[in-house]
Parts: C-alpha cells; structure tokens; sequence
C-alpha cells in the first residue's frame, strides 16, 4: 500500500487501522522446515511416539531441540489439543484416510 500510493508508513498504518510496530516486525528465529519435515518424518515411522521421545531422537540426530518446541510442533501439524492421541489427529485431518492408507501401505 506505500509503494502504490506512496504514502508514508505512519499514514498507510492509520488508514488500515495498524499499529507500526506490527507493520515493522520482524522474527528473530530463522524457519523451521527442516525441523518440521524430519518431525514429520519420524512421526510416521515411529507412530507410537510420543512428543518427548521423538526430541530424544531428534536430539541424537543433532538437532538442537527441546521437549516444548517439539511438543508445539506436534500439536500444530493438524491442531490436535494436549493430550489428544496420534490416530484421533490424523483421523480430524483433511487428508486422514488418505494418511492411513499411505502409512499401512495400501
């Protein structure tokens, strides 16, 4: 909307109702592909894992993770609640049978 308009950023953020410090910021950790793939990658081979021992695996590869970060990204794969089992997430998920049958091999 700046660039377009050329209008001051303190402008353009009034107009939209924004605050500039939410226009400006900026995240301090790098992305977490890598992380999310290899977690991903383990979660269906090792299906019966639980969060906690899936960072021990990951930690045994290198990576340099703790149990909440794990854990975060888990339950943020398909928005499973604490608590809520590997087969319930997969089966709320918009691809679930289709997951299942990849995973069982049929």
């Amino acid at each position: 909307m700046q660039v377009e308009g050329e209008l001051s950023q303190r402008r353009a953020c009034g107009l939209i109702e924004m605050h500039r410090a939410t226009c400006r910021y900026r995240r301090r950790r790098p992305e977490e592909g890598g992380l999310r793939g290899r977690l991903r990658e383990l979660a269906e081979v090792r299906r019966r894992f639980g969060y906690r021992r899936l960072q021990v695996l990951l930690q045994r590869e290198g990576w340099q993770v703790n149990h909440k970060r794990v854990y975060r990204r888990r339950s943020y794969r398909c928005g499973a609640s604490a608590g809520e089992s590997a087969a319930r997430c997969a089966s709320r998920c918009d691809n679930g049978p289709e997951f299942v049958s990849r995973i069982m091999g049929r």
